[in-house]
């Protein structure tokens, strides 16, 4: 039993001395690895209230609006899924765990993937009816 114990001090010891070029000194500044965002050549912010806008290929367009899930505050998007990659974000911030505190912003990223004239909509909903339209006109270049 003993050799047992002096083999598996020795095996941790090494595995120590092994890595103790990589164990931060406690002066030494750890770096902060950020989670890493797709590149994008440009973003266009959309306003709540609808407009014409022209972007190019590989360009994103952003549209944010608040949603509260648990009281039927909603939004969803409307557009040519084959002109565009969607990817939706949903933020935490300002979240709690008391009933209908998971209100947060939700945002959407369209990025254009080819050229043309299109249309987007963004339908906003209260427990499931639409209470608005905003339609934007966008032109890919």
């Amino acid at each position: 039993m003993k050799k047992y114990l002096i083999g598996a001090l020795i095996a941790g010891l090494a595995l120590l001395a092994s890595c103790r070029d990589r164990i931060p000194k406690i002066d030494e500044e750890v770096p902060i690895q950020e989670e890493s965002q797709p590149a994008r050549l440009a973003t266009v912010v959309l306003p709540q209230d609808g407009g014409d806008f022209t972007i190019k290929t590989g360009e994103v367009i952003e549209y944010s609006r608040q949603v509260w899930g648990s009281v039927g505050e909603t939004y969803s998007v409307n557009y040519d899924e084959s002109a565009f990659k969607m990817e939706y974000v949903d933020s935490k911030e300002g979240r709690t765990v008391t009933p209908g505190g998971d209100q947060s912003v939700g945002t959407t990223y369209l990025e254009a993937l080819k050229k043309g004239n299109f249309e987007i909509e963004v339908e906003h909903r209260f427990r499931g009816k639409t209470r608005k339209v905003v339609k934007y006109n966008i032109t890919v270049k």
